[in-house]
């Protein structure tokens, strides 16, 4: 029993011996002026944007929508270690460095964060089929071979969270997409440091920070004029409430270009992995976007404390008068009840745009359409002071209110 225990022994110290080294890696040669001695070169930002295609984030997408896919070549195999890969055991792998958590998963796609709230992103290695998760989890494809491209599967998300609905681009930023020479309980080194593994177990052959920039332009409605000024006149403080003014706005939409598109690079391009892309080939192919932005939807958001929200009362700023507050309605101000209004402001809260002007589309917005129709954009609002509690005291009274409009 013994000698059984002690010829156990030997085997394994032997297969654990011929199975555990170290490998130098170096950058591949600059031959044909490729670059591949470059971390620069390899390690860089590569934009998934198509300029043929525009996309408009609502404000009610539904979580684990696809709302963007990319299939394209984002990076190679540039590294030399060894002159007889399968003999020495190294093989290639895919794999994500990212900071970001895994926020969820569907099917094979693995999702992680962005830098932008509500967008994550998840990459599948497309010869695989295979979801890349972060590192130190790789995905296996085999012996590596300088030259040979990470074809990949992109897929944006919305995710738990509110996108920004600010004017403007958005931009973001997600993980690094890695090529990593590994080689089972083996170590590396490199005299390129930064393409070492944190635990020493991987050489970095190349990477692709995945952005996505001027791509999405928010849903957002703008009001005429920006700045609308109600000159509510004066009061005496008489009957609780003064008389009903006109608070009106006009909205300006932009055409809802929907979401669901994407991009595909062919094999055959004209670009190949030697050409280092940092970006989409201008021959790439565009689907449209499939996926419609709901009807238009309006709040009103008081920049002053809310006093009654169901009944659309508001705090003046304190700068003046004392013991009175607005009240906002929606309709026309020359039939609003003097009593209650039959159609209160509730504020923070969204309403159709298409029950206060019918103009507005009541559904879905045609992608590249528009969700305004009619002849008045209109909005029709109105506005009262009345009386809140506390001491009264006379002065200028005003607040201010913010018109959020975007589609859903």
């Amino acid at each position: 029993m013994s000698f059984l225990k002690l010829i156990i022994f030997v085997i394994c110290l032997h297969a654990f011996s011929a199975f555990s080294a170290t490998y130098n890696c170096e950058p591949a040669t600059t031959s044909g002026g490729y670059n591949y001695d470059q971390w620069s070169a390899v390690h860089v930002p590569f934009e998934l944007k198509s300029s043929g295609l525009t996309m408009t984030l609502g404000d009610n997408i539904a979580d684990w929508s696809v709302i963007y896919t990319v299939y394209a070549d984002i990076g190679m195999q540039t590294a030399s270690c060894t002159s007889d890969y399968w003999l020495q055991g190294i093989s290639m792998y895919y794999t994500l460095f990212s900071q970001a958590p895994l926020v969820g998963t569907q099917g094979k796609d693995y999702i992680y964060s962005t830098d932008v709230p509500g967008i994550g992103v998840s990459v599948t290695a497309n010869e695989k089929a295979a979801g890349v998760k972060s590192y130190p989890s790789v995905v296996y494809y085999g012996a590596p071979t300088v030259g040979f491209g990470f074809w990949a599967n992109i897929k944006f998300w919305k995710i738990p969270g509110n996108i920004p609905m600010n004017n403007g681009p958005v931009t973001v930023t997600g993980p690094e997409a890695a090529v990593v020479l590994m080689s089972d309980g083996s170590n590396f080194t490199s005299s390129e440091s930064s393409r070492i593994t944190s635990d020493g177990m991987g050489y970095i052959s190349s990477s692709r920070i995945l952005t996505l920039t001027m791509m999405f332009q928010p849903g957002t409605c703008n009001v005429d004029g920006d700045n609308v000024k109600v000159n509510m006149g004066e009061y005496d403080g008489a009957d609780g409430h003064s008389g009903w003014k006109d608070a009106s706005f006009k909205l300006t939409c932009p055409n809802g270009m929907g979401y669901g598109g994407g991009v595909s690079t062919n094999k055959s391009s004209s670009h190949d992995g030697y050409d280092f892309p940092y970006s989409l080939p201008t021959d790439s192919t565009i689907t449209a976007n499939n996926m419609k932005n709901g009807r238009v939807q309006i709040s009103i958001v008081p920049y002053t404390e809310v006093v009654d929200a169901n009944k659309g009362i508001i705090a003046l700023d304190g700068t003046g008068a004392q013991g009175y507050g607005i009240q906002l309605a929606w309709g026309d101000y020359s039939s609003q009840n003097e009593i209650e209004p039959a159609n209160p402001v509730v504020l923070n809260s969204y309403v159709s745009a298409n029950s206060l002007n019918s103009g507005f589309g009541a559904g879905d917005t045609p992608i590249g359409g528009n969700a305004f129709n009619g002849t008045d954009n209109t909005i029709k609002m109105a506005a009262r002071y009345v009386r809140t509690t506390g001491e009264t005291a006379p002065g200028p009274a005003n607040a201010v209110v913010q018109v959020i409009a975007n589609y859903e």
